[in-house]
């Protein structure tokens, strides 16, 4: 279908995607503002939303960082890290994001064990996937009367979607160095751990609940609510409904991490600078040929001409960083970020680059 219709499912995709969060996940958890970014794979993997939401009243960890930092720090100096402790009340944050954000596999025990053994459904696929439902289906689902059946299609959709890939070949251990969230820790030759922090530990009683800085980035604070399966990814439990797949929620409770976050997924850096730099070196080419030309050719040479080379640049991008699926939400036309507030575009002029021409005659006596 993507392969032979791909005009039509990135236009579907994205129509679906924003009206998802404008209309069912904006308005339902009360959002006051957000920012929005489609992105896709550069293997060819279907279009996803990146978005941050802004809500008024949201508690903010910044001022308890800060002091915790500080009172660590002295803590530090004065030598008695070992049997120093520091705490602060995070009751109120926790118990914020636990309202909309949700870590908790509805398939398993308190303890973390399998309520029933789902291997022969697994195996035998006896009943349909949760994204393959028809829409008056789903509204069935969503009845007042089918509060079972509602809760039913969730299980199956967590275990079927929201589960992290099993790391081999032991599922919660590290992964293997073939897996993609495989990453190398710096400094050493091969020691490797999972990207996106699986496996995580067990968080079964609301008292163990926690804010804690992240082991590998300092700066970020992760807000670790209750959770009773290692591999389960957090999420908003109405999105599976809405959109019939996966999705991911990330609790933001400082305003670095906000920032960070826009940083990265909504300015997207990185997504230009492949034609960028090609294109850089597309011009330091032209300006070394020619100098080398005029030394000897004189004036007779015929300087480059940048318009037969831009393809180098094009290709650059298109070749690596897009792939069909983007390309063809880019035909369509589709935005490519979605935001609530009025956009003020700020233009950062940096120096230019040197041209080098020889001057004329005319110019010459000019100056003189």
């Amino acid at each position: 279908m993507v392969n032979k219709y791909p005009l039509f499912v990135a236009w579907y995709c994205a129509v679906r995607l924003e009206l998802v969060l404008k209309t069912v996940v904006v308005p339902l958890y009360g959002a006051s503002a957000y920012v929005a970014v489609f992105e896709w794979s550069p293997t060819g993997g279907m279009v996803h939303l990146h978005y941050i939401l802004w809500k008024r009243g949201a508690p903010r960890f910044d001022l308890q960082a800060k002091d915790l930092q500080d009172r660590a720090s002295a803590l530090r100096k004065a030598g008695l890290v070992a049997g120093g402790e520091v705490t602060c009340d995070i009751k109120y944050v926790v118990d914020f994001f636990a309202d909309y954000i949700t870590e908790w596999n509805p398939n398993k025990t308190p303890q973390g064990d399998e309520k029933v053994s789902h291997v022969a459904e697994t195996v035998n696929e006896a009943l349909p996937h949760p994204a393959s439902l028809s829409n008056r289906e789903m509204l069935d689902l969503l009845r007042g009367e089918n509060p079972h059946e509602r809760f039913a299609y969730y299980e199956r959709a967590v275990r079927t979607e929201h589960l992290h890939d099993f790391h081999y070949p032991d599922p919660i251990g590290p992964p293997n160095p073939a897996q993609p969230c495989a990453q190398l820790l710096k400094g050493t030759l091969n020691m490797w751990y999972c990207g996106n922090g699986y496996p995580r530990e067990l968080v079964c009683e609301p008292c163990d609940r926690s804010v804690a800085q992240d082991a590998l980035r300092p700066d970020l604070w992760r807000i670790n609510l209750c959770r009773n399966c290692q591999v389960t990814n957090p999420h908003l439990p109405l999105v599976p409904f809405a959109m019939q797949s996966n999705s991911d929620g990330t609790p933001v409770a400082t305003r670095h991490q906000a920032e960070m976050y826009c940083c990265k997924y909504c300015s997207k850096f990185t997504k230009g600078k492949g034609h960028k730099c090609a294109l850089y070196e597309v011009i330091d080419d032209m300006e070394s040929k020619d100098a080398m030309a005029q030394e000897r050719f004189g004036e007779s040479y015929e300087e480059s001409r940048l318009g037969g080379k831009l393809h180098r640049a094009f290709m650059q991008e298109v070749g690596v960083e897009m792939c069909q699926a983007e390309v063809a939400h880019h035909a369509n036309k589709c935005p490519e970020w979605l935001v609530s507030r009025e956009v003020k575009y700020i233009h950062l002029y940096k120096k230019l680059l040197p041209v080098k021409r020889p001057k004329s005659k005319k110019e010459e006596s000019v100056f003189l």
